[in-house]
């Protein structure tokens, strides 16, 4: 008999899990300088077409109005990101451009589906930009473990493998000692 730990559904239900775990988590705003240097090289390719980010609202809240940053830190949401370089005149992100061209891949359906652009709403943006990037990636990661670890660590003949999956099916409880 095949135990629902061993049911290739309970990968699909662990991944869920993980990601309901981090929609729950996820922040609605940049946490730092790092942070809002990747945002702002996002927002720019979506709403500019360039990977030049002085005019984000990363690099210039004051100025907009709205809050991209932890409300708790008003010295960055007063001078944004300082994790720039001042290229030919322009700013543009210290971080590789790679991943942030990959982050606006992601987001670009979501704003032809309705979904404000990051300059409207950095607040969507950012909590969306969390669960695509980090919620995904973790909920994806538990699933492949669970699934790794019943491969390589469940007998599924009965046996005891030792496997943390099966020692928790059968783990005795303590005995006082006399």
């Amino acid at each position: 008999m095949v135990r629902f730990a061993d049911h290739p559904i309970a990968a699909w239900l662990l991944g869920a899990m993980a990601f309901a775990i981090a929609a729950i988590g996820a922040k609605p705003y940049a946490g730092s300088w790092n942070d809002g240097s990747r945002l702002a090289t996002v927002e720019s390719l979506l709403d500019r077409g360039t990977l030049a980010i002085e005019d984000s609202i990363f690099c210039q809240p004051a100025q907009s109005g709205m809050l991209p940053y932890d409300p708790e830190q008003p010295g960055l949401n007063a001078i944004g990101t300082y994790d720039k370089l001042f290229v030919r005149g322009r700013f543009y992100s210290d971080k590789p451009a790679v991943p942030s061209i990959l982050m606006a891949a992601m987001y670009k359906p979501l704003m032809w589906l309705g979904v404000p652009s990051p300059g409207e709403r950095p607040d969507v943006f950012c909590y969306l930009m969390t669960l695509l990037t980090s919620g995904l990636g973790y909920a994806v990661a538990v699933g492949c473990l669970w699934v790794l670890e019943g491969e390589s660590g469940s007998n599924r003949a009965g046996g005891s493998s030792g496997s943390p999956r099966s020692r928790c099916a059968r783990t005795p409880r303590p005995t006082p000692s006399t």
